[in-house]
């Protein structure tokens, strides 16, 4: 094999056109490859940045969310206990007054049936004087007339 001029020339020709390629074509491909390259890594750590602080966010709200919960839950809790206490109190007072209005009935009842039973013994005694006093020609008056025996007898 013979080394020539043209084969030098060739040579020379094909270095410099990988040298002028290289500047012209692939080192502008090669800056847009990378710019391309690295706007897209920025955007993938953009959006993982992003989706932490979605998550975080999220998390943060779905805590919130829980505790607002347990608070609404303690609060009703608490305000079903205050009612309950209400309504025993009331439930109490009212069995209190009934029971209050109770006694004052029957011990009212009792005085009224002991005031209609000594009214009653008396009249009975009266009764028991006009009708001796009608069958009777000689008027007496009736003497130691025991009330407590008539009330025995009025009981039976």
């Amino acid at each position: 094999m013979d080394f020539n001029a043209t084969f030098i020339v060739a040579f020379i020709s094909f270095i410099l056109f990988v040298f002028i390629m290289n500047q012209i074509l692939y080192k502008p491909i090669s800056e847009i490859v990378e710019k391309r390259q690295k706007l897209i890594d920025d955007n993938y750590n953009s959006a993982n940045e992003n989706k932490e602080k979605s998550k975080a966010i999220l998390q943060d709200r779905i805590d919130k969310l829980n505790e607002t919960r347990f608070k609404v839950k303690e609060e009703t809790s608490k305000a079903l206990d205050e009612l309950k206490d209400e309504r025993n109190k009331i439930e109490k007072n009212t069995r209190q007054e009934v029971n209050s209005h109770l006694e004052e009935n029957i011990n009212n009842l009792e005085n009224d049936e002991k005031n209609a039973t000594d009214e009653l013994a008396k009249n009975i005694i009266g009764l028991a004087q006009t009708i001796s006093d009608k069958f009777i020609e000689t008027p007496e008056r009736i003497h130691n007339i025991d009330e407590e025996e008539i009330k025995k007898l009025m009981q039976e």
